[in-house]
């Protein structure tokens, strides 16, 4: 089931849309997908499985299909998809897609789809593998930046949500530290880059969940 033959109908139509709509078994959704700086395109579902439509770049649009999607997990407006194998964005192949739309209720429609239960998930969590928290990143200069922490078992990312040019994503094995003095600040020093200072609301993040991370990270070091 080949790119063209299977999303380049649904492009056409999704791409007349500007808003989210409904028709017969078709609805789509603006949104952008978390990959470092977020990508702004569009979210179609179908019967047989959900389309993303980059804007910018319609060749890295994707198709993922119904028999790949093992699990959608909503949080807030954040639904996190996981997939038995990878899906070829810009930024190269995953076998996780994190979309973000602007509200909750979409998200959790697009969970829906999947015959997901609409339950929210435990603080610090957002289906197996992912741990999310409500943040801000530290500025000396200037204000803080409002964002979301996600992290998975390939990458570390930082969604902001008032400044997309605050957004960073890294790959796990791309990160040289990360310090944890208590839940409320996170600091990342990757081995390139400056470190990003983080704030955490909400109820933190506890040492049990700072061990995890640290252990994904050290992992990726020695992962083939």
């Amino acid at each position: 089931m080949g790119f063209k033959s299977c999303v380049l109908p649904v492009l056409w139509a999704a791409l007349a849309a500007s808003s989210a709509f409904a028709q017969g078994e078709l609805t789509v959704y603006r949104g952008s997908l978390v990959a470092g700086q977020p990508v702004s395109g569009k979210v179609a579902l179908l019967p047989d499985g959900i389309v993303f439509i980059d804007d910018e770049k319609p060749e890295s649009s994707f198709f993922a299909p119904r028999s790949i999607i093992q699990s959608i997990a909503a949080d807030a407006e954040v639904a996190t998809i996981q997939l038995s194998k990878g899906v070829r964005d810009r930024a190269g192949s995953s076998n996780r897609v994190i979309l973000r739309f602007s509200a909750a209720s979409e998200a959790t429609a697009v969970q829906r789809w999947h015959g997901n239960s609409p339950a929210a998930a435990p603080a610090g969590e957002a289906g197996a593998g992912v741990m999310t928290f409500s943040a801000q990143r530290k500025k000396r200069l200037r204000g803080n930046t409002d964002g979301k922490l996600i992290i998975d078992n390939e990458r570390l990312m930082f969604e902001s949500t008032d400044n997309a040019s605050e957004s960073r994503r890294w790959d796990l094995k791309e990160i040289k530290e990360l310090k944890h003095d208590n839940p409320y600040e996170l600091e990342i020093r990757p081995f390139r880059g400056d470190k990003y200072e983080l704030i955490l609301s909400g109820s933190g993040m506890d040492n049990a969940q700072f061990r995890e991370i640290v252990d994904r990270v050290t992992k990726s070091r020695t992962a083939r």
